[in-house]
């Protein structure tokens, strides 16, 4: 069996997800064949293939998500394949509950401030204004890092009454957001506001098209560096705690659930409850280590290099 997803074999049904799934989809497929090749397994139906698939989870060749993301290659490449994987989704599952996800530890409100003065005083204020506007938006790393000046549109050029709402535009490439089209979230907190001026101020003086100048690598290394600075290097806070925190922190303070699904932008509200159910208990488990943190919560601004409120 080849790998129908090889350079040049359907172009237009490999249009349908981002370049690095692609790649990502290619190399676990082919790494999968290739083991299949030399530990002589013959996969001639969709029979022989499931079976040879629950054999490779057995053996713990790859991890649980490298698996999960197996069998999404087989089903994007062959998608005739839907429905015959049944013993190879059944070993998914016990997997699944064998070790269950590791949710990203939360950050909320009073770390992300904490954070934000830390980058900003080793020398990086445009990812110490990044990370407030993400966590305000509950934006995805990806989201917050691919992020162009075009995107933003601050307050006090928004089309509304009052000149308090700032609206940011997700999905700059042609896959869009995860939901494959273009959103559009809005908020009217003004430390987010004040982190969207800076950085689209900063970003426009260096001739930049985008809002961060840092690809995600730079960002996740200067983050954690940030967080062990503070002396969180064993909290688990990586660039997805500023999402979970986000929506843990509107848990915390009383939203509706509707609210805080609308502003995830979860589309199903299953997945929106797993997620939260998840990540609380993580909260509660972090806030011993925010009580010297407590005074920033009582800033009216922000320091002059994250922003001006307005």
């Amino acid at each position: 069996m080849g790998c129908p997803g090889s350079a040049g074999g359907a172009p237009l049904h490999e249009g349908r997800v981002r370049p690095a799934t692609l790649k990502g989809y290619k190399r676990v497929l082919l790494d999968f064949l290739s083991w299949a090749r030399v530990t002589g397994m013959v996969i001639s139906d969709p029979e022989s293939l499931d079976d040879a698939c629950v054999v490779y989870a057995e053996l713990r060749r790859v991890g649980r998500s490298a698996f999960s993301k197996l069998l999404a290659a087989i089903l994007f490449f062959m998608p005739r394949m839907h429905g015959h994987l049944w013993a190879a989704r059944a070993t998914l599952i016990g997997w699944s509950r064998l070790e269950p996800t590791q949710h990203t530890t939360p950050m909320l409100r009073v770390f992300v401030l904490a954070l934000a003065v830390r980058l900003s005083a080793m020398g990086y204020p445009e990812l110490g204004s990044g990370v407030l506007l993400g966590h305000t938006l509950l934006l995805r790393p990806s989201e917050l890092i691919g992020l162009k000046v075009s995107d933003i549109t601050l307050p006090e050029h928004a089309p509304t009454t009052g000149a308090s709402r700032l609206f940011v535009s997700l999905g700059p490439t042609p896959w869009g957001t995860k939901v494959n089209r273009r959103q559009v979230v809005s908020t009217v907190d003004v430390f987010a506001a004040a982190a969207a001026r800076a950085l689209v101020r900063r970003a426009t003086a260096a001739g930049r098209v985008q809002l961060l100048p840092a690809c995600y690598e730079t960002f996740r290394r200067r983050f954690r560096d940030a967080c062990a600075a503070l002396g969180w290097g064993a909290s688990g806070f990586a660039p997805h705690s500023l999402r979970a925190g986000g929506a843990t922190q509107m848990l915390m303070n009383g939203r509706p659930f509707e609210d805080i699904q609308a502003a995830g932008r979860w589309a199903a509200a299953q997945s929106c409850k797993v997620y939260l159910d998840g990540v609380y208990a993580l909260a509660a488990a972090t806030t011993a280590q925010a009580r010297p943190f407590l005074p920033l919560l009582s800033l009216g601004t922000l320091p002059p290099e994250l922003g001006s409120v307005a």
